[in-house]
């Protein structure tokens, strides 16, 4: 491969290459590159493998995939939305697994998998996964809710962790709202800020 300021080798790794049918060392590499995400331009970085011997590029399967999700991924960044890593960090968070989480808010089974994978959420997801993510009671009174799509074990076990955490967190939530409450008049510009 000609040198290209814009591809950076991130690695070599033993594959058995699809263009000469043969296990060796493939370089790995990575560019940025643009794509059309929702028909707006949107630029990513890439990353496709290089064979050596016959000088070719090429893109395994869970390559294709990792190169979606990253366009997806900075479509998302650029307007605003949670990445597929931050819907699956909050996830994590309270220790519940895709379907766990979209059954907690009344979603479909899958619909935070889609997130988590390939889909953009509408906005209307989005906002409701940050709320999750810093709104305990929040997600208590969502469990509640939708109590009839857990086993009673599970639910019992959500709801434990739940009450640890905002018995934990209870102080300091507490004097985050007090804050917002006390700053409300200071989000515009004046004469004290």
């Amino acid at each position: 491969m000609a040198a290209d300021a814009s591809k950076i080798l991130v690695k070599e790794v033993n594959y058995n290459c699809p263009i000469c049918e043969k296990k060796h060392k493939v370089e790995v590499y990575e560019e940025e590159t643009k794509a059309l995400v929702k028909k707006k331009p949107i630029e990513y970085k890439e990353i496709f493998y290089f064979c050596p011997k016959s000088k070719e590029e090429f893109y395994p399967e869970k390559v294709l995939d990792q190169n979606l999700i990253r366009a997806r991924d900075s479509y998302k960044e650029e307007n605003g939305f949670l990445t597929s890593s931050e819907i699956k960090e909050i996830r994590n968070y309270y220790n519940l697994n895709q379907k766990e989480f979209a059954n907690l808010f009344g979603w479909g089974d899958i619909t935070v998998q889609r997130y988590e994978n390939k889909c953009i959420q509408d906005e209307t997801y989005d906002e409701v996964i940050r709320r999750a993510k810093d709104d305990l009671i929040f997600v208590y009174e969502e469990l509640k809710k939708h109590k009839d799509k857990f086993t009673e074990k599970r639910f019992k076990e959500i709801e434990v962790f739940l009450k640890e955490i905002i018995k934990k967190r209870q102080v300091q939530y507490l004097k985050m709202r007090e804050l917002k409450a006390l700053y409300i008049d200071y989000n515009e510009p004046n004469e004290f800020n």
